[in-house]
């Protein structure tokens, strides 16, 4: 196994301390948690293929019930449930579940979320409703979103008594 490692680190251009450190960084941030809550890996194209075969109706349903159960999430992973532990998801999401790609920029209180990926309309949708639902049942609030065949547009201001407690 420490020959196949050297060789990973080698293809990547990374010492092999940086490889395991990244590793274990992963397990730390990802592949722990996705172990305790039963996540799956899944090829990008076979996600595509199930969205395309979904019937729009009962995806709007399977987003909205995601987006109710995601606030046990963010409290199991992240033992709070506030706007920093939603972005916090929304980052990890980027970097290992690679559904998304994503930039953001925010000036403490007002946010927008430019989310890019290749899964097509579908998806787009999913994320749209997921969003939105995700927001009124975290935050009390309804986002500005904007859903393209491969982009989501999520714009939203906390109010101003806010807290990080909420």
């Amino acid at each position: 196994m420490n020959e196949l490692l050297q060789k990973y680190a080698g293809q990547q251009g990374v010492s092999f301390l940086d490889l395991m450190k990244d590793r274990l960084r992963k397990y730390v941030e990802w592949d722990f948690w996705m172990g305790r809550v039963g996540g799956v890996v899944l090829p990008l194209e076979m996600l595509r293929s199930i969205l395309e075969a979904t019937d729009d109706t009962k995806l709007t349903k399977a987003a909205r019930d995601s987006a109710i159960h995601s606030r046990e999430w963010l409290n199991f992973r992240f033992k709070r449930k506030d706007h920093e532990a939603f972005l916090e998801w929304i980052s990890l999401l980027s970097k290992y579940a690679r559904t998304i790609k994503y930039d953001m920029q925010s000036d403490g209180r007002s946010f927008k979320v430019t989310a890019r990926h290749n899964l097509g309309q579908k998806w787009s949708d999913y994320l749209r409703e997921f969003t939105i639902v995700e927001f009124e049942d975290l935050f009390n609030i309804v986002p500005q979103v904007a859903a393209t065949e491969n982009s989501l547009v999520v714009e939203w201001t906390f109010p101003q008594e806010y807290s990080r407690s909420n």
